[in-house]
């Protein structure tokens, strides 16, 4: 949701600038309906967030956004398990990645799950009120600061950030076939220059 807020407008705003007779039809959820929605041919192209690819497809990969521990005050990584931690309902990926780095930080010890809500900003919330502590990606404290949160980088054993991906995935034929997602693609390119593509 953050994306289609912040900086999807400002790309539309481009695209329907140089191409006023094309009117794109925009739907946004999760990255794990996006891509189910792909794969349907419900959709011709997804900004997605995650490691997702799909036989047929390029992702354009647009940015990496740091996933980090968020809570009222210090808490030193090897008293997670003795505190409580606050999840919210997000995308199956961005699940199975903190799991992976709980299951290599912690080996395979489980995290207790004090409170679980439905919503990031309301899992922000209840962290910022000293309730527990959170595992989120960093682009969702933008409308916070972090002032008044503790904020401390996820890291691999090897001291590497652990980062996770936005990309456009779309169609390598329908990129060919269609102007209207081949010029849409070539204005992300535009946008955000100097980044990765990956083929399936």
């Amino acid at each position: 949701p953050m994306f289609s807020q912040l900086v999807l407008p400002g790309i539309l705003q481009g695209f329907t600038a140089l191409y006023p007779n094309i009117y794109p039809n925009i739907r946004t959820g999760l990255s794990s309906i996006e891509y189910e929605w792909l794969k349907s041919g419900e959709i011709q192209m997804a900004f997605i967030r995650g490691n997702y690819t799909l036989e047929g497809f390029e992702a354009y990969t647009i940015g990496r956004e740091p996933l980090c521990i968020i809570s009222k005050n210090p808490l030193p990584i090897r008293e997670l398990p003795n505190h409580p931690l606050i999840i919210y309902d997000t995308d199956l990926s961005l699940s199975q990645q903190i799991n992976a780095w709980v299951d290599e930080t912690f080996s395979h010890q489980k995290l207790y799950v004090g409170m679980r809500v439905g919503e990031s900003q309301t899992c922000i919330r209840v962290v910022s009120q000293g309730s527990g502590y959170a595992i989120v990606p960093y682009y969702l404290l933008s409308d916070w600061g972090i002032q008044n949160l503790c904020v401390c980088f996820l890291r691999d054993r090897t001291g590497n950030i652990i980062t996770r991906a936005t990309s456009l995935l779309y169609s390598r034929k329908e990129y060919q076939l269609l102007e209207s997602v081949r010029s849409f693609v070539d204005l992300v390119r535009q946008y955000f220059p100097d980044t990765v593509t990956s083929s399936e």
